[in-house]
């Protein structure tokens, strides 16, 4: 299946998510507006509205930057229907609740990626303690 390569809600427009994703400056990828119903998970059997990324550079590719935009549009275009219906689910997914938060904030994708920037500075530094060369 296409699991990891579409992206939707039952209260999106594909139409509309594809030309927001499209003009988000993302690179690596290209977005074509899909309407589809999953086969299995929480949406089985539902109509969904989103988009099918193909891939156009893999090694330009950031994937999190991807979900992380895809998640923010949704949640600034439909702010009365996007949830977050399994929170601990999600936390596991993301390892941290500074998405959770922002996207309940309403904070655009740059601002989410901007609080992990301290995360990845302390990272770097007991990381170079321990490099050899």
């Amino acid at each position: 299946g296409r699991y990891f390569e579409r992206i939707g809600a039952t209260f999106a427009d594909a139409d509309v998510m594809a030309h927001e994703m499209q003009t988000a400056g993302l690179a690596g990828v290209h977005f074509e507006p899909v309407r589809y119903a999953p086969l299995r998970g929480p949406s089985r059997g539902k109509q969904l509205g989103g988009v099918e990324m193909r891939l156009t550079d893999p090694h330009a590719l950031q994937p999190l930057r991807v979900a992380l935009t895809a998640l923010t549009t949704l949640r600034r275009l439909y702010p009365t229907q996007f949830k977050i219906v399994n929170k601990p689910r999600f936390l596991r997914t993301w390892g941290s609740d500074a998405v959770l938060r922002g996207l309940e904030a309403g904070w655009s994708a740059a601002d989410i990626e901007a609080t992990w920037q301290d995360d990845l500075n302390a990272f770097a530094q007991v990381r170079a303690r321990y490099l050899l060369y």
